[in-house]
Parts: C-alpha cells; structure tokens; sequence
C-alpha cells in the first residue's frame, strides 16, 4: 500500500468541503486548485476524484503523486456537496456514452 503523505488534508477538505491548492507529478508539476468529491481505495492505492472549476473539469488523481497540498487561501464561491455530486454524476454519465 502507498503513503499518503497528506492524507489528513485531504480528508479534510473532503469532509469540510474546502478547495485546495495541490502540486502533482500527474498534471506536470503546476499547482491547481480542486474541490474534492472523494477518496478511495483500489488495488493498493489511493485516489481521489477531484473538480478543477477553472476548467470545470474532473479528473481521478493519485493520492501518492501530490508533491504539495494546501488548503487554499480562498474559500469564496465553492460548490456545496450537493452541487459535486450532481456535476461528478453528469460527467460520468458524459463518459459512459
């Protein structure tokens, strides 16, 4: 299983519906910022999915790739969980097709 090194972060911004700011090997080392819907488990390593709303666009990032992670300055504008959910079950649906 990987380390998680910001582990308590995430859950918190997950829980406490807070944006972060995070810096990933997976998307060419540039900070960007997210609001994550979720974490999970699969084959011995941890995800995540995660709302870019610069792009609107979701993606599943690797939890062990994050070299930074931060809860970001700014909480204005966030979208409430009811909001994610809502969008994450349009973009799956978008991807099935």
């Amino acid at each position: 299983m990987n380390k998680v090194k910001y582990f308590e972060t995430l859950i918190d911004a997950c829980i406490n519906i807070r944006r972060i700011n995070v810096q990933s090997s997976q998307n060419s080392n540039k900070e960007q910022n997210f609001q994550l819907l979720d974490l999970f488990f699969q084959v011995g390593n941890w995800f995540c999915h995660a709302y870019n709303e610069k792009s609107a666009t979701w993606k599943i990032l690797k939890l062990d790739k994050f070299q930074k992670v931060a809860i970001a300055i700014s909480q204005d504008s966030l979208i409430n969980r009811k909001e994610l959910v809502a969008s994450f079950k349009q973009y799956e649906a978008w991807v099935v097709m």
